[in-house]
């Protein structure tokens, strides 16, 4: 398994211009907050011609690796969750969905990577009931959602971090310091 980067992806479904821009905007206010953004529109503009590993892989490794993701709430990624869109649409929220599903199926229903976010008009009660136990963050609405956001954030990263640091410990053995030289 590779290793947990530190950044927040973004993962939404191209729904509409409006929808699509709105994800812009909560990156770009996310950016400025000092948070390491990877969404899709950023590499785009970095790189024209789209991740040479292609966008099934960039999506799923993005997906996977992440310190924490936020989930765009829209009816197309909860039916691409539900897989009940319409065959050949919404293929890369519906990769990113199921990497999703299996880690909190996985870690027995303990959700620490992944939260919901509301960017626009999005009635709750279309959330899908197996993503209804975590907090919904509202940041256009609500100011004080937009800083627990981004404090939930810092939490994730700075967890990230401390997983992948190494701890050396010195031991005072002859045999485990000839195992492992200095």
């Amino acid at each position: 398994m590779a290793a947990i980067e530190s950044f927040v992806f973004l993962s939404y479904r191209h729904e509409s211009r409006e929808h699509s821009e709105s994800v812009r905007q909560l990156a770009d206010r996310l950016a400025a907050a000092g948070c390491p953004v990877q969404l899709d529109q950023f590499f785009k503009e970095e790189n024209p011609g789209g991740p040479d590993e292609g966008w099934r892989t960039w999506s799923r490794d993005r997906a996977t690796n992440s310190a924490c993701v936020l989930i765009i709430c829209s009816p197309g990624w909860f039916d691409s969750f539900l897989k009940k869109g319409a065959r050949g649409k919404g293929l890369g929220s519906a990769l990113e969905a199921a990497v999703f599903a299996q880690d909190i199926y996985t870690a027995g229903q303990i959700n620490k990577r992944t939260r919901l976010v509301i960017v626009d008009d999005f009635d709750t009660t279309a959330i899908p009931l197996e993503l209804q136990d975590w907090e919904v963050f509202r940041p256009f609405t609500e100011d004080e959602d937009f800083e627990q956001m981004v404090g939930w954030i810092r939490q994730r990263l700075v967890a990230a971090e401390a997983a992948t640091k190494i701890v050396f410990v010195a031991s005072s053995s002859p045999s485990a310091r000839s195992l492992h030289p200095p």
